[in-house]
């Protein structure tokens, strides 16, 4: 009869194995900085127009690294100037911070959460920009610091008011009941879709951004080229609403350019020419409004020609059209005297 044997491995003699397992397939955390500078090169070869930085001390140790994909930098032009900024700490032996800047489809405006940091290099770098608080964070912030979910409607009148008049009105409303709440964070979906890499080397979590951004930009291609609408989905679905609410309003030439719709929430005069209308939704959006969609049609006019080119398909497909390819292979070793050594403890 055959003896059976059983090992059963403790919990640290696993752990431990598992550590030697991803080292022998992604190397040590020194192993990634010392192959940073090599990285970079073949991804500046095989990505044209892309821009990296890699900064380090006086005793040439690693410092910083900023990196941004060519494609990335074309998509760019077809946005809005919205972008938002967030930051993550990484794990692994020497952490460091991961700093995401992603752009949005709405402005030159840049949201990020109310740290010091950001504050300094927006004014440095982007004087004339305006920078916001992320809305979504700063209503979980209330919840969780402040132990009270009934000012939350008060919160998102004033997040979302087109008007002077109308956030003024929410935000005393706020003030008369002595809430602090001015402190929150960003939104964390793009470090959120990082996070298995967190604890890599830092050329295996560069990598790993580039394959996740290869395949954002291929999805968002073939989302763009399967569209049969003007503007994206979104937009579609917003104009489809506000058609609805364009329907029920009643439209009065002033003139050949002005118009004077009653409906909704306030009667409002739109100018045509200047595509202005009194709520101001237009202004801070760049998506028509009801009146807007309810003056056009008296005027014969398609609201598709009214809105921020940014919102149509081609922009979207624009945007996303440059590729994102892998690190190129054809480089000579890298010279060690010009590699990025780790941080020592």
């Amino acid at each position: 009869m055959r003896n059976m044997f059983r090992m059963k491995l403790d919990y640290n003699t696993s752990y431990r194995a598992l550590l030697s397992a991803q080292e022998l397939v992604r190397g040590t955390t020194e192993d990634g900085y010392e192959n940073l500078h090599s990285y970079l090169r073949q991804i500046e070869i095989s990505n044209p127009g892309t821009v990296t930085c890699l900064d380090k001390d006086g005793e040439n140790r690693f410092k910083y690294l900023f990196l941004s994909f060519g494609a990335s930098i074309a998509g760019f032009t077809y946005l809005r100037r919205v972008i938002v900024v967030d930051g993550t700490h990484l794990r692994g032996k020497y952490e460091g911070v991961m700093l995401v800047a992603a752009a949005k489809t709405y402005a030159f405006v840049i949201v990020s959460d109310k740290h010091g940091s950001f504050k300094k290099a927006c004014e440095k770098v982007f004087p004339w920009a305006r920078r916001g608080i992320c809305y979504y964070h700063l209503q979980q912030n209330m919840v969780q610091k402040f132990k009270g979910n009934q000012m939350l409607y008060l919160v998102k009148g004033a997040a979302y008011a087109h008007t002077l008049f109308d956030f003024n009105r929410y935000m005393d409303e706020i003030r008369s009941d002595i809430y602090n709440i001015k402190t929150s964070k960003i939104a964390k979906s793009i470090n959120s879709a990082l996070k298995p890499a967190k604890g890599f080397p830092v050329s295996f979590l560069l990598e790993f951004i580039r394959e996740k951004l290869g395949r954002w930009f291929f999805k968002r291609r073939e989302d763009a080229l399967s569209l049969t609408s003007h503007h994206n989905r979104g937009v579609e679905n917003l104009l489809a609403i506000r058609e609805e609410y364009a329907d029920m309003m009643n439209v009065e030439r002033i003139d050949g350019w002005q118009f004077v719709v009653r409906g909704g929430h306030r009667d409002c005069v739109y100018d045509l020419e200047l595509r202005r209308c009194q709520c101001s939704v237009f202004d801070i959006e760049k998506i028509p409004c009801s009146h807007t969609i309810a003056a056009a049609k008296d005027a014969n006019i398609h609201v598709s020609t009214l809105g921020c080119p940014s919102y149509s398909k081609n922009y979207l497909y624009a945007a996303y059209a440059a590729n994102i390819y892998p690190k190129s292979d054809f480089l000579e070793s890298p010279n060690t005297d010009d590699t990025s050594p780790a941080n020592e403890e």
